[in-house]
């Protein structure tokens, strides 16, 4: 990503998104507002269909792809939203842009 823009803690800026770095200095997050961030965690897999409650962050990413944000337990895509339990299970949906791939 180069240098950012700003630094202010564990949060690096770059325009209007930004990447939260844990205590390790290990990426935990990110908000990419801007579309401009090189983040990935995976790609759709084709032939995934959807996803539903008790489903992994896996699955997920295989039925989405990479989110637009993480922001502890929750993923973000558009204005949709997936929550996740402490185990890493899906335990909740927003689907506001009507573009979650849910069952």
């Amino acid at each position: 990503m180069g240098t950012p823009d700003s630094i202010i803690g564990d949060t690096w800026g770059y325009d209007i998104s930004s990447v939260y770095f844990d205590n390790d200095g290990k990426v935990k997050g990110w908000s990419d507002i801007s579309n401009n961030l090189k983040m990935s965690i995976g790609d759709r897999v084709a032939g995934a269909v959807s996803f539903s409650l008790g489903s992994t962050k896996q699955d997920v990413i295989n039925i989405m792809g990479t989110p637009d944000s993480i922001i502890g337990d929750t993923w973000r895509y558009d204005f949709s939203s997936v929550y996740f339990d402490n185990d890493d299970k899906v335990k909740g949906w927003s689907d506001i842009s009507n573009n979650l791939k849910v069952k």
